[in-house]
């Protein structure tokens, strides 16, 4: 049986190790991890949109990650001084997940390092073709939301 060419698969996954590695260089400088740095990201972004803050439960659903693999993601940013918990009401289950004064300034050094890595991806690429990408990627994910 003869395969279809191109095959996309390995090569989204060859992209997506690339991306990892460039934003892992900068992000040993500033002390996260990658799994870290997109918890950061959400919170940021959640906080930068003036919604209610975000809890545990939600970090999970939005990276695919366990209830034990995000309490650790956590927990090291909380050490670190990046986030803390502040109580959801009465209910002693449920903790908010604020960024610190620590986590804010992150903003300063993240956005600029994730934008300039974009832009080092998308070199070559219209605005049209980077929006049509997206929206590429983002049926994809859509497709395969059940799986993940």
């Amino acid at each position: 049986m003869e395969l279809p060419k191109p095959l996309c698969i390995p090569e989204i996954r060859k992209l997506s190790i690339a991306a990892e590695t460039m934003s892992n260089k900068f992000l040993k400088e500033i002390d996260l991890t990658s799994s870290q740095s997109i918890a950061m990201f959400l919170l940021l972004q959640n906080r930068a949109e003036e919604k209610e803050p975000m809890t545990q439960r939600d970090l999970e659903r939005f990276m695919a990650m366990s209830n034990p693999a995000v309490a650790g993601v956590i927990n090291r940013l909380e050490a670190k001084g990046f986030v803390r918990r502040v109580k959801k009401g009465n209910d002693m289950r449920y903790n908010y997940l604020e960024p610190t004064e620590k986590g804010i300034a992150l903003q300063e050094v993240f956005y600029p390092n994730l934008l300039k890595n974009e832009d080092k991806i998308f070199a070559g690429f219209t605005e049209e073709e980077r929006d049509l990408f997206y929206q590429f990627v983002s049926r994809m994910l859509k497709n395969v939301s059940g799986e993940i």
